[in-house]
């Protein structure tokens, strides 16, 4: 079990070649992660943070907010392959799925579609994103550069959408930028972000990696109360 963790942490952190994804656009480097299951989980191509067993308690703290702040449409911006979000209770939900990898969508639309069940093409760092009660974008903005995270909050903020809610290490002092496609902690209440105090904050309970990442958070506010971004540098 032990060799197993050693293994991930290697392929997660270590062996992302930049010079393998640099030439390539943010789109199609997001296909290669999809297409190679680049973060080897045998669940999801997600990654091993979107496995039903790393998201019981996510689940159980979204429902909670879905239920605290009358939510009835969500925006679900990067849905992956909807690994763990399909046992969400939607009955009463008008729910929206967005992706960069298109056949993600359509792998989606084939196996989950229904009525109140949608999913669609979506470039969260350019395209024109859907005004929702909610927009939940978790475990993405940890994989973009500091440019490209300044853009999604201005397209977020342009949607007009109620509320957010994404990823933030809560005990992260300094935030690192990287290439876009790779993967480091943000904590989106330091700079050159510089968010509000939250809402409200659901420790994920992350286990990955012996735990070091037990600060990994999901965290909700209110969009019209976060910062506006008119420039990306």
């Amino acid at each position: 079990m032990k060799k197993r963790k050693t293994k991930y942490k290697i392929s997660y952190y270590n062996n992302f070649s930049e010079s393998k994804f640099s030439k390539h656009n943010i789109k199609e480097r997001f296909e290669i992660i999809y297409n190679e299951n680049y973060w080897e989980s045998k669940e999801s191509r997600s990654g091993i943070g979107s496995e039903i067993k790393n998201t019981k308690t996510l689940l159980q703290g979204l429902e909670n907010v879905i239920e605290k702040f009358n939510i009835k449409s969500i925006i679900d911006i990067p849905c992956g392959d909807f690994n763990w979000m399909r046992k969400l209770n939607m009955k009463n939900i008008s729910y929206t799925g967005l992706d960069i990898v298109q056949k993600s969508i359509d792998e989606n639309n084939k196996k989950y579609k229904k009525t109140n069940v949608n999913f669609y093409f979506s470039d969260i760092t350019s395209s024109e994103l859907p005004k929702g009660d909610l927009m939940f974008v978790r475990d993405c903005l940890v994989h973009f550069s500091f440019k490209d995270i300044k853009k999604s909050i201005f397209r977020i903020k342009q949607s007009k959408s109620k509320y957010l809610m994404t990823t933030s290490f809560v005990n992260l002092q300094t935030n690192s930028d990287i290439l876009t496609a790779n993967w480091r902690p943000i904590n989106l209440e330091k700079k050159p972000f510089n968010f509000p105090e939250p809402i409200i904050t659901i420790n994920e309970e992350c286990e990955e990696m012996d735990r070091i990442y037990s600060d990994k958070c999901i965290c909700l506010w209110e969009i019209e109360e976060l910062p506006d971004f008119f420039t990306f540098n």
